[in-house]
């Protein structure tokens, strides 16, 4: 007999984890915010999940990342949903 509490397994990835977090917060039509935009993955899964209404306000302080999360985020289609912040 098992009593103890059933677990269910980690995602592999740390990423994963907080995604999953993310996914039960974030709705379609809210405003996200990405302080780290970096290559612009984490900026993409958040334009995914605010949909056609929402928006997101993603920031870096690297111009190259800008330029690489803007150019992923144009490729996507979801440019009218992001809005690029180069500062700390």
């Amino acid at each position: 007999m098992n009593d103890g509490p059933v677990m269910s397994p980690l995602p592999p990835r740390p990423t994963d984890l907080a995604q999953q977090i993310i996914r039960r917060i974030v709705s379609a039509g809210d405003t996200a915010i990405d302080a780290t935009a970096g290559n612009g993955h984490d900026t993409l899964f958040l334009a995914e999940l605010v949909g056609e209404e929402g928006r997101v306000l993603a920031f870096d302080v690297q111009e190259a990342a800008i330029g690489s999360s803007r150019a992923r985020i144009f490729k996507a289609g979801f440019a009218d949903r992001v809005e690029f912040f180069h500062q700390s």
